[in-house]
């Protein structure tokens, strides 16, 4: 079955989900625990199992902490309904008083811990800590798998940075067209070609305007803003430092034509 946590690709920060009905240990939670420094980008409550599978259905949670005993729909029975539908979010279940069958019965769900209320917070936040970095090379190893099945992902960068060769490349619209967050973007791009992702753009950039001194006379000007370059200045500058030579020199040597400033 598919898993109906995983989709495009995310940057570290995980959403975390608390369900308790007790309100005021639901509260102390919130606010003792160190979500930031623990990379909690979202903290969902809910105060019971229902309330819960609504959060679930709308949000992508990572991290589930769930009381074991609560009125209506149980921890079990909510850690049953994620398995029945494919919701493969970490579980810490928490209970008030040592009882070996929950405990017995949440192992079996696979939850990544079983811990007792009366534990300190920083017994707590350890634990949630350890399930981070867990959830972390999960994720890490999932987008490799990803890479390994989507070959073709670099030609499409490539295609969408020639398709847009004339404009200021956005780093999240590129990004957005391949299905990954803008900063594994550029992870990616590296580790697959050897070459950052702007590096790429730039000398794609600047063959391209090679082209253009060759096959046309239009202005080094012109050139540099139908590049998407802010100021043709910038655009000189990087020629130069990536071939040696100004453009007017390029297009001199080459030609023998003398180019028009303006």
């Amino acid at each position: 079955m598919e898993n109906r946590t995983e989709g495009k690709k995310r940057g570290k920060e995980m959403n975390v989900l608390i369900v308790d009905d007790d309100v005021p240990y639901l509260n102390s939670l919130c606010r003792e625990i160190h979500w930031k420094a623990l990379l909690a980008e979202e903290v969902y409550t809910a105060m019971g199992g229902a309330e819960a599978m609504e959060i679930l259905r709308a949000r992508a949670i990572d991290l589930l902490i769930t009381d074991i005993e609560m009125p209506g729909k149980s921890g079990l029975h909510l850690l049953d309904w994620c398995r029945e539908e494919s919701y493969r979010c970490m579980t810490i279940i928490l209970s008030s008083f040592p009882d070996f069958s929950y405990a017995q019965r949440a192992i079996s769900l696979g939850v990544f811990s079983y811990l007792l209320k009366t534990s300190e917070y920083s017994v707590l936040e350890d634990m949630i800590r350890r399930a981070m970095v867990e959830l972390m090379r999960r994720r890490e190893q999932q987008e490799e798998t990803s890479e390994a099945r989507q070959p073709g992902q670099i030609e499409k960068i490539r295609y969408y940075i020639s398709e847009h060769i004339s404009e200021e490349i956005n780093r999240s619209m590129l990004a957005k067209y391949v299905g990954f967050s803008p900063e594994y973007l550029s992870s990616y791009f590296k580790k697959m070609t050897g070459q950052s992702l702007n590096s790429y753009i730039n000398s794609e950039k600047i063959y391209f305007s090679q082209k253009m001194l060759l096959q046309t006379d239009l202005p080094i000007s012109m050139i540099a803003q139908n590049l998407g370059f802010e100021t043709s200045s910038y655009f000189t500058a990087l020629f130069r430092k990536m071939t040696g030579m100004t453009p007017r020199e390029f297009r001199k040597k080459r030609t023998g034509v003398k180019d028009q400033l303006f």
